[in-house]
């Protein structure tokens, strides 16, 4: 028997396993970075896609709450000067706009921090009390010159001072600097 011969087998064997095992660890290896890399890329769609529809959805509530301030301060304005649109046209507009935010706002209340959730309610029993103003003075309206008529018009005179001059801007302000800072857009 020839050791060098068995050596030498025995290094060749050893060899060529290290070198096969080297293969199949460095293919493992690779196809083990491209599953991790497939699964971040996935990942980073995933919630880039959540962060832009959050986004989007918080605009969309901010947007709609500005035009529902607006449609319902002109409907309740106690003086205005020029044209003005029917009451009954400033109405409708005013509730559509007044829905439209809140039902939105609720059909998207799950992507929303409880601060902001809070805000938001306190928004809406604001609109709720200048709707029941309103409601009372067209309903006073039929006791035209009468002293609860009057008090209805001085009620939602006073609703209209309070809430959609101070009250209501205040919170749409506290709401869009929250919109800003949770979403980091404020300027440094």
């Amino acid at each position: 028997m020839n050791w060098v011969n068995v050596f030498e087998n025995i290094g060749f064997f050893a060899v060529g396993a290290t070198g096969i095992s080297g293969i199949i660890i460095y293919l493992f290896k690779k196809i083990f970075e491209q599953q991790i890399s497939l699964y971040k890329e996935k990942s980073i769609y995933r919630f880039s896609k959540v962060y832009t529809d959050r986004l989007d959805i918080i605009r969309e509530v901010y947007r709609r709450l500005v035009k529902a301030e607006y449609s319902i301060e002109i409907l309740m304005r106690p003086i205005t000067i020029g044209e003005r649109k029917p009451e009954e046209e400033l109405e409708n507009e005013a509730y559509r706009d007044y829905t439209s935010l809140f039902q939105y706002y609720q059909e998207n209340e799950i992507i929303f921090e409880d601060d902001t959730i809070t805000l938001i309610n306190d928004i809406k029993n604001r609109f709720d009390k200048v709707w029941k103003s309103y409601n009372s003075m067209k309903f006073m309206e039929t006791a035209r010159g009468s002293e609860p008529w009057a008090k209805s018009i001085e009620n939602s005179i006073s609703v209209y001072d309070e809430e959609i001059i101070n009250e209501i801007p205040k919170l749409k302000k506290l709401l869009k600097k929250q919109f800003q800072k949770e979403f980091d857009l404020l300027q440094a």
